[in-house]
Protein backbone atom coordinates (compact mmCIF):
# COMPACT_ATOMS: atom_id res chain seq x y z
CA UNK A 1 0.00 0.00 0.00
CA UNK A 2 1.26 3.88 -0.45
CA UNK A 3 1.96 5.87 2.34
CA UNK A 4 -0.89 7.92 2.25
CA UNK A 5 -2.84 5.01 2.55
CA UNK A 6 -1.02 3.25 5.34
CA UNK A 7 -1.85 6.57 7.20
CA UNK A 8 -4.77 6.93 6.87
CA UNK A 9 -5.02 3.42 8.24
CA UNK A 10 -3.06 4.12 11.08
CA UNK A 11 -4.87 7.02 11.96
CA UNK A 12 -8.53 4.85 11.97
CA UNK A 13 -6.86 1.83 13.80
CA UNK A 14 -5.73 4.57 16.75
CA UNK A 15 -9.10 5.49 16.73
CA UNK A 16 -9.16 4.53 20.49
CA UNK A 17 -8.77 5.31 24.03
CA UNK A 18 -5.36 4.68 25.70
CA UNK A 19 -7.10 1.78 27.18
CA UNK A 20 -8.06 0.08 23.72
CA UNK A 21 -5.25 0.70 21.79
CA UNK A 22 -3.35 -1.25 24.70
CA UNK A 23 -5.82 -4.18 24.68
CA UNK A 24 -6.13 -4.17 20.67
CA UNK A 25 -2.34 -4.35 20.13
CA UNK A 26 -1.81 -6.94 23.14
CA UNK A 27 -4.59 -9.57 21.88
CA UNK A 28 -5.38 -9.08 18.20
CA UNK A 29 -2.71 -11.28 17.23
CA UNK A 30 -4.30 -13.92 18.79
CA UNK A 31 -7.67 -13.21 17.40
CA UNK A 32 -6.35 -12.66 13.87
CA UNK A 33 -5.23 -16.56 14.24
CA UNK A 34 -8.64 -17.54 15.19
CA UNK A 35 -9.95 -15.95 12.54
CA UNK A 36 -8.01 -17.39 10.38
CA UNK A 37 -8.33 -20.59 11.25
CA UNK A 38 -12.36 -20.09 11.11
CA UNK A 39 -11.60 -18.79 7.40
CA UNK A 40 -11.86 -22.99 6.60
CA UNK A 41 -15.69 -23.12 7.58
CA UNK A 42 -18.07 -22.95 4.53
CA UNK A 43 -19.86 -19.76 6.19
CA UNK A 44 -18.67 -16.64 4.53
CA UNK A 45 -18.96 -14.59 7.89
CA UNK A 46 -17.37 -17.10 10.06
CA UNK A 47 -13.68 -15.37 9.99
CA UNK A 48 -15.70 -11.57 11.25
CA UNK A 49 -17.69 -13.84 13.60
CA UNK A 50 -14.21 -15.16 15.41
CA UNK A 51 -13.43 -11.32 15.70
CA UNK A 52 -16.46 -10.19 17.13
CA UNK A 53 -16.46 -13.59 19.74
CA UNK A 54 -12.86 -12.04 20.91
CA UNK A 55 -14.27 -8.08 20.63
CA UNK A 56 -17.36 -8.89 23.08
CA UNK A 57 -14.94 -10.48 25.40
CA UNK A 58 -12.65 -8.10 25.70
CA UNK A 59 -15.12 -4.96 25.17
CA UNK A 60 -18.52 -6.35 26.33
CA UNK A 61 -19.64 -2.59 27.33
CA UNK A 62 -19.31 -1.78 23.53
CA UNK A 63 -22.41 -1.20 21.91
CA UNK A 64 -23.28 0.69 18.91
CA UNK A 65 -20.90 3.46 17.43
CA UNK A 66 -18.25 2.17 19.74
CA UNK A 67 -18.71 -1.06 18.31
CA UNK A 68 -18.63 -0.19 15.00
CA UNK A 69 -15.26 2.37 15.49
CA UNK A 70 -13.80 -0.74 17.40
CA UNK A 71 -14.77 -2.95 14.18
CA UNK A 72 -13.13 0.03 12.04
CA UNK A 73 -10.18 0.12 14.35
CA UNK A 74 -9.85 -3.45 13.97
CA UNK A 75 -10.34 -4.27 10.19
CA UNK A 76 -7.43 -1.24 9.78
CA UNK A 77 -4.75 -3.37 11.78
CA UNK A 78 -5.30 -6.11 10.31
CA UNK A 79 -4.57 -5.13 6.94
CA UNK A 80 -1.60 -3.58 8.39
CA UNK A 81 0.38 -6.27 10.44
CA UNK A 82 -2.10 -9.37 9.65
CA UNK A 83 -2.19 -9.51 5.83
CA UNK A 84 -0.93 -12.99 5.32
CA UNK A 85 -2.38 -14.48 2.29
CA UNK A 86 -1.94 -18.09 2.29
CA UNK A 87 -1.71 -18.45 -1.44
CA UNK A 88 1.23 -16.85 -3.88
CA UNK A 89 0.18 -13.87 -5.23
CA UNK A 90 0.00 -13.58 -8.86
CA UNK A 91 1.54 -10.21 -10.35
CA UNK A 92 -2.07 -8.91 -12.03
CA UNK A 93 -3.28 -9.21 -8.50
CA UNK A 94 -0.71 -7.61 -6.24
CA UNK A 95 -1.24 -4.64 -8.81
CA UNK A 96 -4.66 -4.29 -8.04
CA UNK A 97 -3.61 -3.82 -3.99
CA UNK A 98 -2.80 -0.05 -3.59
CA UNK A 99 -6.35 1.36 -5.33
CA UNK A 100 -8.14 -1.55 -3.44
CA UNK A 101 -6.50 -0.96 0.13
CA UNK A 102 -6.77 3.16 -0.45
CA UNK A 103 -10.50 1.78 -1.42
CA UNK A 104 -10.86 0.24 2.07
CA UNK A 105 -8.86 3.29 3.77
CA UNK A 106 -11.56 5.47 2.09
CA UNK A 107 -14.62 3.68 3.15
CA UNK A 108 -13.72 3.56 6.52
CA UNK A 109 -12.90 7.01 7.23
CA UNK A 110 -15.35 8.51 5.10
CA UNK A 111 -18.38 6.53 6.36
CA UNK A 112 -19.43 8.64 9.26
CA UNK A 113 -23.38 8.20 10.83
CA UNK A 114 -23.83 5.64 8.51
CA UNK A 115 -22.57 2.76 10.21
CA UNK A 116 -21.38 -0.75 9.25
CA UNK A 117 -23.25 -2.58 6.91
CA UNK A 118 -22.62 -6.36 8.52
CA UNK A 119 -22.07 -7.73 4.66
CA UNK A 120 -18.67 -4.83 3.92
CA UNK A 121 -18.03 -6.09 7.58
CA UNK A 122 -17.38 -10.12 6.74
CA UNK A 123 -15.71 -8.85 3.27
CA UNK A 124 -13.29 -6.63 4.86
CA UNK A 125 -12.54 -8.75 7.81
CA UNK A 126 -11.33 -11.56 4.91
CA UNK A 127 -9.96 -8.68 2.72
CA UNK A 128 -7.38 -7.48 6.17
CA UNK A 129 -6.78 -10.78 6.62
CA UNK A 130 -6.08 -11.99 2.76
CA UNK A 131 -8.24 -14.78 3.29
CA UNK A 132 -9.96 -13.00 0.07
CA UNK A 133 -8.17 -11.21 -2.48
CA UNK A 134 -9.02 -8.65 -5.46
CA UNK A 135 -8.97 -9.98 -8.75
CA UNK A 136 -10.99 -6.57 -10.43
CA UNK A 137 -15.04 -6.73 -10.90
CA UNK A 138 -14.45 -10.26 -9.46
CA UNK A 139 -12.78 -10.76 -5.25
CA UNK A 140 -11.65 -14.84 -4.80
CA UNK A 141 -12.16 -16.71 -1.90
CA UNK A 142 -9.05 -18.75 -0.87
CA UNK A 143 -10.37 -21.36 0.68
CA UNK A 144 -13.50 -23.02 -0.93
CA UNK A 145 -14.38 -26.63 -1.32
CA UNK A 146 -17.13 -28.45 -3.24
CA UNK A 147 -18.51 -31.09 -0.65
CA UNK A 148 -19.82 -34.59 -1.83
CA UNK A 149 -23.43 -33.50 -0.48
CA UNK A 150 -23.91 -30.57 -3.08
CA UNK A 151 -22.53 -32.53 -6.09
CA UNK A 152 -25.47 -35.48 -4.87
CA UNK A 153 -27.61 -32.99 -4.68
CA UNK A 154 -27.05 -31.59 -8.14
CA UNK A 155 -26.81 -34.84 -9.82
CA UNK A 156 -30.54 -35.60 -8.54
CA UNK A 157 -32.18 -32.53 -9.18
CA UNK A 158 -30.58 -32.15 -12.79
CA UNK A 159 -31.42 -35.69 -13.38
CA UNK A 160 -28.31 -35.81 -15.83
CA UNK A 161 -25.35 -38.45 -15.09
CA UNK A 162 -22.86 -35.81 -16.99
CA UNK A 163 -23.19 -33.76 -14.17
CA UNK A 164 -21.54 -36.72 -12.30
CA UNK A 165 -18.67 -36.54 -14.69
CA UNK A 166 -18.05 -33.44 -14.68
CA UNK A 167 -17.64 -32.61 -10.95
CA UNK A 168 -14.87 -36.32 -11.34
CA UNK A 169 -13.24 -34.82 -14.07
CA UNK A 170 -12.51 -31.34 -12.64
CA UNK A 171 -11.27 -33.10 -9.42
CA UNK A 172 -14.37 -31.83 -6.91
CA UNK A 173 -13.15 -32.73 -3.80
CA UNK A 174 -10.20 -30.21 -4.21
CA UNK A 175 -9.23 -26.70 -3.18
CA UNK A 176 -11.32 -24.06 -5.19
CA UNK A 177 -11.56 -20.03 -5.47
CA UNK A 178 -14.89 -19.29 -4.33
CA UNK A 179 -15.89 -15.68 -6.69
CA UNK A 180 -18.29 -13.47 -5.09
CA UNK A 181 -18.90 -9.25 -5.79
CA UNK A 182 -18.57 -6.12 -3.60
CA UNK A 183 -21.44 -4.14 -4.70
CA UNK A 184 -19.27 -0.91 -3.32
CA UNK A 185 -16.80 -1.84 -6.29
CA UNK A 186 -18.45 -1.83 -9.79
CA UNK A 187 -16.32 0.01 -11.90
CA UNK A 188 -15.48 -2.64 -13.72
CA UNK A 189 -18.46 -4.61 -14.10
CA UNK A 190 -18.62 -4.69 -17.98
CA UNK A 191 -17.74 -7.74 -20.50
CA UNK A 192 -14.20 -6.02 -20.82
CA UNK A 193 -13.75 -6.15 -16.59
CA UNK A 194 -15.35 -9.61 -16.35
CA UNK A 195 -12.87 -10.91 -18.65
CA UNK A 196 -10.05 -9.17 -16.62
CA UNK A 197 -11.04 -10.48 -13.54
CA UNK A 198 -10.90 -14.16 -14.98
CA UNK A 199 -7.66 -13.83 -16.81
CA UNK A 200 -6.26 -12.50 -12.94
CA UNK A 201 -8.04 -15.93 -11.63
CA UNK A 202 -6.30 -17.79 -14.32
CA UNK A 203 -3.03 -16.05 -13.40
CA UNK A 204 -3.70 -17.12 -9.29
CA UNK A 205 -4.39 -20.71 -10.43
CA UNK A 206 -1.25 -21.09 -12.73
CA UNK A 207 1.24 -20.17 -9.68
CA UNK A 208 -1.02 -21.85 -6.98
CA UNK A 209 -1.32 -25.59 -8.89
CA UNK A 210 -2.76 -27.25 -5.56
CA UNK A 211 -6.11 -25.25 -6.56
CA UNK A 212 -8.57 -26.58 -8.91
CA UNK A 213 -10.49 -24.12 -10.43
CA UNK A 214 -12.55 -21.09 -10.12
CA UNK A 215 -16.09 -21.67 -8.69
CA UNK A 216 -19.58 -19.54 -7.75
CA UNK A 217 -22.83 -19.45 -7.14
CA UNK A 218 -25.10 -16.41 -8.21
CA UNK A 219 -28.32 -15.84 -9.84
CA UNK A 220 -26.56 -14.27 -13.00
CA UNK A 221 -24.88 -17.55 -14.04
CA UNK A 222 -28.92 -18.64 -14.38
CA UNK A 223 -29.33 -19.00 -18.41
CA UNK A 224 -32.36 -17.66 -17.97
CA UNK A 225 -30.38 -14.26 -17.56
CA UNK A 226 -29.44 -14.02 -20.58
CA UNK A 227 -32.49 -14.42 -22.10
CA UNK A 228 -34.17 -11.54 -20.16
CA UNK A 229 -31.83 -9.31 -20.21
CA UNK A 230 -28.78 -10.59 -23.02
CA UNK A 231 -26.38 -7.24 -21.84
CA UNK A 232 -25.88 -9.73 -19.51
CA UNK A 233 -25.30 -13.44 -21.06
CA UNK A 234 -21.96 -12.52 -20.81
CA UNK A 235 -21.55 -13.13 -16.94
CA UNK A 236 -22.38 -16.98 -17.62
CA UNK A 237 -21.37 -17.39 -21.71
CA UNK A 238 -17.68 -15.84 -20.80
CA UNK A 239 -17.34 -19.18 -18.58
CA UNK A 240 -19.48 -21.88 -20.22
CA UNK A 241 -18.38 -21.18 -23.54
CA UNK A 242 -14.28 -21.55 -22.62
CA UNK A 243 -14.89 -25.05 -20.86
CA UNK A 244 -16.75 -24.37 -17.35
CA UNK A 245 -19.55 -26.55 -16.51
CA UNK A 246 -22.59 -25.46 -14.93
Amino acid sequence: MDPTTRSRLIAIGNDATSEERTVLKSGLGAAASAARCAGGHWAFEAPSKAIDLWISSVFPEHRDDALIRIRKAVVARLALSHFEPEDQLARSVVELYPAFFGRLAEFLSNNPGRGYKPAFYYKDVRYALGLTVPCGSLQIDLRYRIGPKLVVRDIVHSRAPRAGWDYLSSSAWGRWYDTHLDPREMSDFNPMGWTASFCRIADMLEINRKVCGAAGVSWYYDPKVGEISPALAYLRSNQVDNGAFS
